[in-house]
């Protein structure tokens, strides 16, 4: 459950607690899993590895913090962007995080892509 510190300046609606705990109980069913993070201009693919929550330095609002390995970030248009061994994402809604399957609903061109490098063990699962 997250903890709700009442010496916070700014309060987080108690809407925004309900979706973080929403998006760390969807993390934790796709944990040691290839998963899809959508950022506002960017899909982040990798293998999630640790979830958290966590406060960004000078936000009092809450983030379900996820941990990517053999992570690759695409631009929306489907490009490949950068490669790292390492990536936190910081999420607030359950739909930002993405099985494959919805990849491929959403973005086909990018699923294609990840298809490949899966077939070549990028991602090491």
């Amino acid at each position: 459950m997250i903890s709700r510190d009442n010496t916070d300046e700014l309060k987080a609606p108690e809407k925004w607690y309900s979706s973080i705990e929403k998006s760390r109980q969807k993390a934790q069913t796709l944990l040691k899993d290839l998963v899809a993070v959508h950022l506002n201009t960017s899909i982040v693919v990798g293998v999630l590895d640790e979830i958290s929550i966590d406060r960004l330095s000078r936000i009092s609002y809450p983030f379900c913090k996820l941990t990517l390995t053999k992570t690759q970030k695409f631009s929306l248009d489907g490009k490949l962007e950068s490669k790292k061994d390492t990536q936190l994402c910081f999420v607030n809604k359950p739909e930002m995080i993405m099985e494959i399957a919805d990849l491929q609903k959403e973005y086909p061109e990018i699923h294609e892509e990840v298809h490949i490098q899966i077939k070549k063990n990028a991602f090491g699962i």
